[in-house]
């Protein structure tokens, strides 16, 4: 099934750029406090959860945005000025994670972006940020 750009009428660029911001708030909020905690001894030995992963969490939040948004410049310079914010205050599973999809991008907006210049301005974007090529 081929996937559907955003819609304007439904998912507007706008939309997506807002959804993108509201994921580097919540990231670095999760991010910052990961890096302040201290491991300390458990209060509450019968709980058990899950390890979050890095890998996953970016995974959710950005590969359908990359995926439909990848049509328009505008959302896609958001993602990688995003990724790039939280590179720089994560760790080295936060930036991997970044880098990884900062390559995506590039990949999709060779594919989809209409002007050359469109697509120059992602991959130079994301060299200057990420040192990455596609």
């Amino acid at each position: 099934m081929p996937t559907e750009p955003i819609s304007p009428g439904v998912n507007d660029p706008g939309t997506a750029i807002d959804i993108i911001s509201t994921f580097v708030r919540l990231f670095s909020i999760w991010i910052n406090f990961k890096n302040d905690s201290q491991e300390s001894e458990a209060k509450f030995d019968k709980v058990r959860f899950c390890t979050l992963s890095v890998k996953d969490m970016f995974d959710d939040a950005f590969t359908a945005i990359e995926r439909d948004g990848s049509s328009l410049i505008e959302v896609t310079i958001k993602l990688i000025k995003s990724l790039s914010a939280l590179s720089s205050i994560g760790d080295e599973q936060v930036q991997q994670a970044a880098a990884y999809h900062a390559k995506r991008i590039i990949k999709y907006a060779e594919q989809k972006l209409v002007l050359e210049s469109d697509i120059n301005n992602v991959r130079d974007e994301a060299q200057i940020i990420f040192s990455v090529k596609p």
